[in-house]
């Protein structure tokens, strides 16, 4: 990975040694950085219906991975905890309360991932949390017609089987490994 700093943002020298493939230490004024790994949430929402166990996903309206799909979910800001940052996030994306109506997120498993972002590679620990349906909701287009998406976030929702979706479709490596350990789990 290059360094995504062209000068010191202290004293403003060009092309500081970046070390490691994180850690900017400007040999002119001693300034140290470390570029460390941040974390992103995500939740599914699992449906049971009959025979099939379907997951709600979204198609991205922006970049990076513009019309991919995706987790519901987002960067976890500071002094939140998972919990809140999946809560906020899904209530953003999706206009959907957790935590009511029986929509409580369990914690599923957790991923690394690259964010490529405005000419910067972000390394990123994608936690993902799983929350079930109700058994009473026999239709998704119930959750869909209570969805307000975040249009500037969101193309669409979709409700996919794990086991007929092409990995190319998913926008990020975390999302690819995702799929997987829920084929390998069988969820």
């Amino acid at each position: 990975m290059s360094s995504p700093f062209a000068y010191c943002p202290n004293c403003g020298k060009e092309n500081p040694p970046f070390l490691n493939q994180k850690q900017l230490l400007c040999d002119n004024c001693h300034f140290e950085y470390f570029h460390n790994t941040a974390s992103a949430v995500g939740v599914l929402l699992r449906h049971y219906s009959q025979d099939t166990i379907r997951y709600l996903l979204i198609r991205r309206a922006n970049q990076p991975s513009i019309g991919l799909l995706d987790v519901p979910g987002g960067f976890v800001d500071q002094g939140e905890t998972l919990e809140q940052a999946a809560s906020r996030e899904f209530q953003e994306e999706l206009g959907i309360r957790l935590g009511v109506d029986t929509l409580e997120p369990k914690y599923f498993c957790s991923v690394p991932n690259r964010y490529f972002y405005n000419n910067v590679m972000y390394f990123t620990t994608d936690i993902f949390f799983i929350a079930d349906l109700p058994t009473t909701t026999t239709n998704t287009a119930d959750i869909d017609s209570m969805a307000v998406l975040a249009e500037s976030e969101v193309q669409s929702l979709e409700w996919i089987d794990p086991f007929r979706l092409s990995l190319n479709e998913m926008a990020f490596d975390s999302g690819k490994a995702l799929l997987e350990v829920l084929k390998k789990r069988r969820l």
